[in-house]
């Protein structure tokens, strides 16, 4: 098949699938656990943090909120999870 990224012919059918879904499992069992033991209860103590010392104000004074350091290192480590969540999902 011209064009594919992949040549048909050369797939060993069972095998080669069995060798995939094992690879995507282990991938999705290490993804879980990274996220619910690390990502998750990281997020969430910033979050809390940050809801504790400002208070939930939503969109009030939200420029000076972020113009605080603690802003600032708020908004970067939200960011920095951010840019890592969406470059580990398009791969």
């Amino acid at each position: 098949m011209s064009g594919c990224f992949f040549d048909v012919e050369k797939m060993d059918g069972k095998r080669n699938t069995r060798k995939v879904l094992k690879k995507v499992i282990q991938f999705e069992i290490l993804y879980k656990l990274f996220i619910i033991c690390l990502a998750n209860p990281l997020m969430n103590e910033i979050y809390q943090t940050y809801v504790a010392s400002r208070g939930l104000n939503f969109n009030k004074d939200i420029i000076a909120t972020f113009s605080s350091i603690n802003g600032i290192l708020v908004f970067s480590a939200l960011f920095c999870a951010l840019v890592c969540w969406c470059f580990t999902n398009t791969q």
